[in-house]
């Protein structure tokens, strides 16, 4: 049985996808790639639950022991932690060129 909050990587993971989106396209409005970053966060959520269910298949194997098995899974904790820590990077990048580019016009008005 999963638990209650088996749903939770989707939710993050859609919320920092649509503020970074929206902000990314404000911050840098001439960028197509820019736009596409905001699909990072997706992969924090997506590497999340493969995370999951590998914790998942070394508890139901239990006693056995599967050093293969445990080292996949920490890759992929890493890598949902360096996707959400870019997430977060490019949050606060396009909240502070937002900020700066407004500075800027209220300066030349």
């Amino acid at each position: 049985m999963l638990s209650y909050d088996a749903g939770f990587p989707l939710l993050y993971a859609i919320a920092l996808a649509l503020c970074a989106r929206v902000l990314l396209r404000r911050a840098f409005p001439d960028s197509s790639k820019a736009a596409k970053l905001g699909m990072i966060p997706l992969f924090a959520g997506l590497f999340d639950y493969i995370e999951n269910l590998l914790i998942l298949l070394l508890l139901h194997h239990y006693p056995a022991h599967m050093s293969w098995l445990a080292e996949t899974a920490g890759f992929f904790t890493l890598a949902k932690w360096t996707m959400t820590l870019v997430s977060a990077a490019l949050l606060i990048t396009s909240i502070l060129r937002i900020w700066a580019e407004s500075r800027n016009r209220s300066f030349t008005n």
